[in-house]
């Protein structure tokens, strides 16, 4: 215990543990980390190097490339966090060609298919802290995503089992009546936009 009161005493700095930063000061002449460092590499040049400067430089061209490459290597083999499969068996789309208005459709409640299942537990609500929605709060948000998802997941197929939309019979009204529901449906998602963080 000596030992390392004496070696912190002669090899490292006497960095405190809470400071403000000089772009955040509670008043004009507070003490900022800012100030610390400036003394501290000022008094103790060699020190301030092997405490502050290497370990800075070993992070920002070691190790955060090296992360940074098995993160990408993640990303391109099984996580895959760059691809979307929109595919929905239960709504109609199982493979193949898919139109733009339908991919959109498709896309946009997969990710909110995986919100649900990833993040919704954990979910975090910004609706209080922004701009765009102050009228909204967490239980309305709550009750949207709600909503949303049990129209996609069990009302929207229910509905595709009871309209045969390839039928010749089916009634023009008929089938923009469904077109338009899909439209106002994703709409109200983009509105919730937002709130899906995770």
């Amino acid at each position: 215990m000596r030992f390392w009161k004496w070696l912190r005493s002669k090899w490292f700095l006497d960095k405190p543990k809470f400071l403000p930063s000089r772009l955040f000061p509670n008043t004009p002449d507070e003490y900022t980390w800012e100030d610390w460092g400036e003394e501290a590499k000022k008094a103790h040049p060699f020190r301030y190097f092997v405490q502050e400067t290497l370990p800075h430089v070993v992070t920002v061209y070691v190790v955060m490339p090296v992360e940074e490459f098995f993160y990408w290597l993640r990303s391109k083999t099984y996580k895959r966090y760059h691809l979307l499969d929109i595919r929905s068996e239960a709504n109609g789309y199982k493979w193949g060609y898919c139109d733009p208005a339908g991919a959109m459709l498709y896309a946009n409640f997969t990710i909110l298919n995986k919100f649900m299942k990833y993040d919704y537990p954990n979910i975090c609500y910004y609706a209080e802290a922004t701009e765009h929605c102050e009228e909204w709060d967490k239980r309305e948000v709550e009750k949207e995503l709600l909503a949303l998802h049990k129209w996609w997941n069990e009302e929207r197929p229910k509905e595709i089992e009871d309209i045969d939309y390839f039928h010749p019979n089916l009634k023009k009204e008929e089938w923009a009546t469904w077109r338009c529901k899909d439209d106002i449906m994703l709409e109200r998602l983009l509105k919730m936009r937002m709130e899906l963080w995770s």
